[in-house]
């Protein structure tokens, strides 16, 4: 008894944590995170056959183990699935409700109505699906006789399990535009003048990505960068404070870039964007070019947008430079805020031109999907000083 109250205690703990840590992250990674929950489901049921293995101390070690997956499995595996239904629905997302004004109470009824039509297929659904293998599940037991026959068809079964959602995760065609898609959309579209519609870009699209999405590619190839996305104040300061070198490079940093000086360059755009470069410790890419993105109050999904293409114009224009060149934008900010201006040129004479071509081509730009944990906004207070009130906005997915 006291086992199994520890156990579901552990599991309770490992749903609240697993939520706070990771629940931002999943309405934008809801192809992986589908797939990850059942990962972990498996993964659990495997420890628990394998329990009675262990030396009775162990045992319950492996079986709190267990719980803590199945709760984590939950989690992401009911929130990716309700991220999915808004897809299936064609209506943006499921956040939609929220977003139609009280006097379009047509519109909101019909949205209703078209929800509650699919969780009920979807219930109906699991219902026979459940049946059907608890059915065929009694009659594959009936015939197993020993226990090399019994882990072959687990085995097997979890193996199916796998690639059968694999598959089923790898044709969901999304129509909002993550980090990792909109990668491949804008790559395509500024290098080969290609929009790709959302079923062409599903099939380029990885279902697990480095560093969760975060890093910058281009078409579909080497990694160029990561981006740190809604990030507070405190943290673009302190990268300003440092520069890009680290340890002995700090001493011959030549130039800095203030905050006044990098909020004026961007007094017409919804974001504050800047770039670090780390000393070349690694050929690791992903973890030498650093882009940091801080989002206004009030910023609009398609500027949520922008902001992301600014920073994959600016990773892929800091991959072309010279060891030398790169080396030096890392220590000279001046030199690291002419690449960041360059780039916000381009960005912003094509992306407008960019957006209608790609919300021609099926996708929804009006929902934004690139924050994968709890952002801050800051707000430009308008006094003499030009102080900056910094305060958080919690996500919810």
């Amino acid at each position: 008894m006291l086992v199994q109250v520890i156990r579901e205690s552990t599991g309770r703990f490992a749903t609240i944590a697993f939520a706070h840590l990771f629940g931002t992250s999943i309405e934008a990674e809801c192809k992986a995170w589908r797939l990850a929950a059942d990962v972990l489901c498996d993964v659990a049921m495997v420890l628990d056959c394998l329990s009675p293995f262990f030396p009775h101390g162990v045992r319950f070690l492996v079986l709190c183990f267990s719980s803590l997956l199945y709760s984590a499995s939950g989690v992401a595996g009911n929130a990716s699935k309700s991220s999915l239904s808004g897809h299936f629905a064609k209506w943006n997302n499921l956040g939609e409700l929220n977003a139609v004004s009280d006097g379009d109470v047509a519109l909101k009824r019909s949205l209703s109505s078209c929800f509650e039509s699919i969780q009920q297929k979807d219930a109906s659904q699991e219902t026979a699906i459940s049946l059907i293998g608890m059915i065929s599940g009694t009659f594959v037991v009936s015939l197993l006789t020993d226990q090399r026959a019994t882990w072959a068809t687990l085995i097997f079964l979890l193996a199916l399990h796998l690639f059968l959602n694999w598959k089923g995760v790898r044709a969901v065609k999304s129509r909002s535009l993550n980090r990792q898609r909109a990668n491949i959309a804008f790559s395509a579209l500024f290098s080969k003048g290609q929009v790709l519609t959302p079923h062409h870009v599903a099939e380029r699209e990885r279902i697990f990505e480095r560093r969760g999405g975060e890093v910058f590619r281009w078409n579909s190839g080497a990694v160029l960068g990561h981006c740190k996305y809604g990030v507070s104040l405190q943290s673009l300061l302190e990268a300003l404070a440092s520069g890009g070198g680290g340890g002995r490079e700090r001493c011959f940093r030549l130039a800095t870039v203030d905050l006044s000086t990098l909020l004026r360059r961007f007094e017409k755009e919804e974001y504050v964007l800047w770039c670090v470069v780390s000393e070349r410790t690694s050929y690791d890419a992903a973890s030498r070019v650093r882009v940091m993105v801080v989002l206004k109050d009030g910023v609009s999904p398609k500027s949520q947008l922008k902001a992301w293409f600014h920073g994959l114009l600016l990773a892929r224009r800091l991959s072309g430079q010279r060891e030398d060149d790169l080396a030096q934008a890392g220590l000279d900010q001046l030199v690291m805020l002419h690449h960041i201006e360059a780039s916000l040129e381009i960005a912003s004479e094509k992306y407008e031109e960019y957006a209608r071509r790609l919300c021609f081509a099926g996708w929804n730009l009006d929902v934004s999907v690139l924050e994968t944990r709890s952002g801050s906004r800051i707000v430009r207070e308008p006094d003499a000083t030009e102080a900056l009130r910094v305060h958080a906005e919690e996500r919810t997915i």
